[in-house]
């Protein structure tokens, strides 16, 4: 009687394996040079020594553009704000762009602004983590005559630095604003005093010129409507006068991010994931 192994019976020549060592080696050397590849398309295409502590712990958005050049600051710039940093919840009815009233000071119009995190509401059913002036987005709307001498007093209680643009305006070079080439940015718990004669006329916005992708497109600006001294004469006869101010914003899993463009394979697949399914992304 012929012996068995394990209970089993013994291999017989058609179930024992055919591979060659020269067929495994070969499947081993493809694979291998399929991950050096990739390793190396990888490598191309984006910034594979970037780590946590570069980027400060961010959460990025997924199919965020990147480059292989990309410093982590600029993807601090991209990333999602921080709930913790949410100091004050709008009321779902509140609304943006309520023109500021001065107060005067020895014949100086003083406007105080002051930024913070807000949490703000889109739609009655949708809130985004937003920077905000004075609570609200976009921030109020300064109403002033040319001629007039205005001063502004900003204070900071964003967790980063920040500083005004007065778009369009033609002001003094260390009252125009952009980081660290007219002025210091104004840091987390500092105030800093913007003071200048309004020499022109006409429909002009303000806006964060210190990381702008992420200040503005998150919420700092606002509307900066100069009326001409002869304006009364010249305006047609009209019932209301409205400002218009767009915004786009880009939420995530929950997460508010800049709306900035996102691209790449990711993307791709998700807008035709949203056209078939008629289900889209909530972004507004």
């Amino acid at each position: 009687m012929t012996g068995r192994r394990n209970g089993g019976a013994e291999p017989t020549d058609a179930m024992k394996p055919t591979v060659t060592s020269w067929e495994v080696g070969a499947m081993t050397l493809l694979s291998l040079l399929a991950f050096a590849a990739g390793v190396w398309i990888a490598a191309a295409n984006v910034n594979l020594s970037l780590s946590a502590k570069n980027v400060g712990g961010s959460i990025m958005a997924r199919g965020m553009v990147m480059r292989p050049d990309q410093p982590g600051a600029s993807m601090k710039d991209m990333s999602a704000v921080a709930a913790s940093a949410v100091t004050y919840t709008a009321p779902v009815d509140a609304r943006g762009d309520r023109e500021l009233k001065p107060r005067m000071e020895n014949g100086v119009k003083v406007f105080p602004l002051e930024t913070s995190v807000i949490r703000w509401h889109i739609l009655p059913n949708v809130s985004v983590e937003a920077y905000a002036y004075n609570q609200q987005v976009p921030g109020p709307r300064i109403h002033v005559m040319q001629g007039d001498r205005v001063r502004f007093v900003v204070t900071n209680h964003l967790p980063e630095p920040t500083t005004i643009h007065w778009h369009g305006l033609i002001v003094p070079n260390n009252m125009d604003g952009p980081a660290d080439i007219t002025q210091r940015p104004i840091a987390p718990g500092e105030t800093f005093t913007y003071e200048f004669t309004v020499r022109q006329s006409g429909t002009y916005f303000y806006h964060s010129h210190d990381e702008p992708d992420r200040q503005q497109g998150l919420g700092l600006y606002g509307a900066f409507i100069v009326d001409s001294k002869g304006s009364a004469r010249h305006l047609p006869p009209h019932d209301l006068e409205y400002t218009v101010q767009l915004q786009e914003w880009l939420v995530e899993e929950g997460r508010t991010y800049p709306a900035m463009i996102m691209d790449g394979p990711y993307q791709i697949i998700l807008r035709l994931t949203e056209r078939l399914t008629r289900q889209p992304r909530r972004s507004t």
